[in-house]
């Protein structure tokens, strides 16, 4: 995957305002976007289509996004896949909310309220690690 590839993007979120700031905003990045509300729903995408990273807001109804990362990383273990980019969207930014989410198997983090250039800093630091 390169730099100026567009990349399939999951977004989970669960507030409808957040969905839409934050899928036009990758898109605006060249990105396909598909959005879910829970982190149910991503386990259930993930298992239907092939997403490059995903963007994991962390509390939601029904699944938040520490227990579906960590319901991810454990199939992703038993069917021995490769890992999918995860990354952390929340309004905690404290230190130990980062450390909760990268200790979970999160590959990255960035705080609410974000701009368009913190979305591509965080997407294409990622892409630099693959």
């Amino acid at each position: 995957m390169k730099n100026n590839e567009s990349l399939n993007l999951l977004l989970v979120e669960d507030d409808y305002v957040s969905q839409l700031i934050t899928s036009r905003l990758l898109k605006e990045l060249g990105h396909k976007v598909m959005v879910v509300e829970n982190g149910l729903r991503a386990i259930e995408e993930i298992k239907n289509f092939d997403y490059d990273m995903i963007f994991m807001d962390l509390q939601m109804p029904e699944m938040d996004g520490i227990t579906a990362t960590l319901k991810i990383r454990e199939e992703e273990e038993k069917e021995n896949k490769e890992a999918l980019t995860i990354i952390a969207l929340t309004a905690h930014a404290m230190k130990s909310d980062k450390q909760k989410c990268l200790e979970v198997g999160m590959n990255d983090y960035v705080s609410k309220p974000f701009t368009l250039d913190d979305l591509k800093n965080v997407i294409e630091r990622n892409l630099n690690k693959t």
